[in-house]
């Protein structure tokens, strides 16, 4: 199908772009609902190809995936997280991911998960005193733990409330600046980007401080093997080691791509189980028979198939990363497909996790599509939570282990029961709740 034959969705472009502002997810999904699995968007300065379709996300992302580079989207993280993994693009990107690789693969992940066992546990603790708590900042404060801990070990002391500060004001600054051009010339006279620089410096501060006290520690002090340790370890390759730079691109990287992205889809995963106790009973029985005493540490996410299975449907129905852009860097045929070279084209993985096409009732949270082998005949870029091909997250065996313990942690010591179970998502850098999602908690 040439580019002229694929549909267009919206109006016209000026109120295309008062919906994408106002309302992206809902606009995004109606579109694509209403006219097919590859659409046009006019935006009047661009024009938008937004996909949800297995086929053609399996073109862009793995079988062509030379074809296309990641959108200018992406460069927007550069002003925090400079040529880290998710924004760098060629042979840096290479090179990094090769020395990167080993530290998140399964059986490197058992090695520091006590580390996140312990964490999640003090954390638990913390709960006990609590009557009702906000599900989204409670994930976001022990995610952004988990990643500090694993990343610098316990015997470093990190004012973790003033980390998520910085990194939420930083985010939402450089995400306001691409989006909103009157935000982006104010920010010089209004002091967002003097605020900026600051949060900026003292992330590096924190991570040139913590990385050459480790690089310096004797053998015997440094405890647990750490996230740190691989990437001081890359520093003494013989070929292309990481510089000091490297080393801090990659400790903000694996802030932003680890900490929100999984406490948005704990938030959410956690709420619809509030509002299908047919499911959490299920969770429930499981984690009482299979989490006793003598099972700890990886081997208790292998023993959860119904928590794992609840944890992988949150992420169909709340993909954390909502889209994927590209760019093709020539004319591309993809099933069928035209698209020019240079075009934005949007993987609208929402749509994709919804398309009524490919999934039976796909509004309904149902854990039993992903338990007992029941997805065995899912195309390979129907569910793509973690995107696909080479440049799939690299972090993905990390935030399965953590979502599962952390839910199997929270469902074993707490009831939980939603205050309001009216729970909707909005579409930032990621799925975001549109409201606090609050929650009271007691203990079981």
């Amino acid at each position: 199908m040439s580019t002229n034959q694929i549909p267009t969705a919206g109006k016209n472009w000026f109120s295309n772009i008062q919906s994408l502002s106002n309302n992206t997810l809902d606009f995004l999904m109606d579109a694509s609902r209403d006219k097919g699995d590859v659409i046009k968007i006019n935006t009047g300065i661009k024009t938008i190809y937004l996909i949800s379709c297995p086929k053609v996300t399996e073109e862009i992302l793995v079988k062509q995936q030379k074809s296309f580079k990641k959108s200018e989207a992406y460069e927007i993280l550069k002003e925090l997280g400079g040529d880290g993994l998710i924004s760098a693009e060629g042979e840096t990107w290479k090179r990094k991911r090769v020395k990167m690789n080993p530290a998140f693969q399964k059986n490197a992940i058992k090695n520091i998960f006590e580390e996140m066992e312990e964490c999640v546990d003090e954390f638990i603790i913390d709960l006990q005193s609590k009557k009702q708590i906000d599900l989204d900042r409670t994930m976001m404060d022990i995610t952004l733990k988990i990643i500090l801990r694993t990343m610098f070990g316990n015997q470093v002391q990190i004012d973790s409330e003033k980390i998520y500060e910085d990194l939420t004001f930083s985010l939402e600054h450089i995400i306001k600046k691409f989006w909103n051009p009157f935000y982006a010339l104010s920010a010089n006279w209004n002091g967002k980007n003097k605020s900026f620089e600051e949060s900026r410096q003292r992330f590096d501060d924190i991570i040139f401080k913590l990385t050459n006290e480790r690089i310096n520690m004797p053998e015997e002090e440094k405890g647990r093997y750490n996230l740190l340790d691989m990437l001081i370890g890359a520093m003494n390759d013989e070929d292309k080691p990481f510089s000091l730079k490297d080393v801090r691109d990659e400790v903000i990287t694996t802030m932003i791509a680890g900490h929100e992205t999984t406490a948005s889809a704990l938030s959410f995963t956690l709420a619809e189980l509030c509002k299908h106790p047919e499911h959490l009973s299920k969770a429930i029985e499981e984690i009482d028979t299979n989490y006793t005493d003598n099972v700890s540490g990886y081997q208790l996410t292998e023993k959860l198939p119904f928590v794992k299975a609840i944890f992988e449907e949150g992420l169909r129905m709340y993909p954390s990363a909502w889209s994927i852009g590209r760019i093709p860097l020539e004319n591309v045929e993809a099933s069928n497909f035209s698209f020019p070279k240079g075009s934005d084209i949007a993987i609208f993985i929402s749509g994709l996790h919804r398309n009524s096409t490919y999934w039976k009732k796909p509004d309904t949270f149902d854990p039993y599509r992903f338990y007992n082998g029941d997805n065995k005949d899912m195309h390979k870029c129907q569910y793509v939570p973690f995107g696909a091909g080479s440049r799939k997250c690299i972090g993905n065996h990390f935030a399965m282990a953590e979502g599962v313990l952390l839910l199997a942690k929270m469902l074993k010591n707490f009831n939980l029961e939603l205050v309001d179970k009216n729970v909707n998502a909005k579409a930032v850098l990621t799925l975001r709740p549109t409201q606090i999602i609050r929650a009271n908690i007691s203990a079981r």
